[in-house]
């Protein structure tokens, strides 16, 4: 079969826009899954985040994909 493994971790977010700098805090949650004897996973993530500056308002993302580890 495989594993499971589940991750997340904090992201802090720094942009510009046209709007002036930006300034916003994610929290990407996911899992993958990695075949054994394989060099490749599939993951799925969740990203719930937040914008401090220069307005506070949520918004959520999120990723579904692969990866080939060399």
């Amino acid at each position: 079969a495989g594993i499971l493994a589940g991750y997340g971790s904090q992201w802090d977010y720094l942009g510009q826009y046209g709007r002036g700098p930006i300034f916003a805090v994610q929290v990407p949650l996911g899992v993958e899954f990695l075949p054994r004897a394989e060099r490749f996973g599939i993951y799925g993530e969740i990203v719930p985040a937040i914008e401090i500056s220069p307005a506070a308002w949520g918004f959520i993302s999120g990723d579904i994909g692969g990866r080939f580890y060399f």
